[in-house]
């Protein structure tokens, strides 16, 4: 019993997860929020700075790996208009589908948990506002396509 508490509450402590991050440039003008002419474009943002911090957490946009979110960073990624599927694959599988619209901007919050068995990241479409305030709180990461 005793191995499984120390369990939990190291999983709770902060580490030392990181990923790259882009230059300050292309943060500064991702957090503009402008949105594209001819394509959607999608901010995916992990605002949470302490559950799950010792670990980076894989996103996915239609079965291809964008990159990982670590605490405090997000993805800007411009998407053809149409249906896509994010998928978060660490732990439990989680899934988010989207209808993209042409010129439209959508905040998905990837949120940590603390499962039995590790730590898992379920996908939120917020609101713009609440989007907004999470991006301006986190860095850029490059994505990976």
């Amino acid at each position: 019993m005793k191995t499984l508490q120390l369990f939990f509450l190291l999983m709770l402590f902060p580490g030392c997860a990181s990923v790259p991050l882009a230059p300050p440039t292309e943060d500064a003008a991702a957090k503009k929020f402008q949105p594209q002419s001819s394509q959607a474009s999608l901010y995916i943002f992990r605002d949470e700075g302490f559950i799950g911090s010792a670990r980076t957490l894989p996103i996915l946009i239609d079965g291809r790996t964008l990159g990982a979110t670590a605490p405090k960073t997000f993805f800007l990624v411009h998407v053809s208009p149409g249906k896509h599927k994010l998928a978060s694959t660490e732990g439990r599988f989680f899934s988010l589908d989207l209808d993209a619209e042409t010129g439209r901007i959508y905040f998905v919050r990837h949120i940590p948990h603390v499962e039995m068995w590790g730590i898992s990241g379920s996908l939120e479409l917020v609101t713009e506002q609440r989007g907004q305030k999470g991006v301006l709180e986190c860095k850029r990461a490059p994505n990976l396509f």
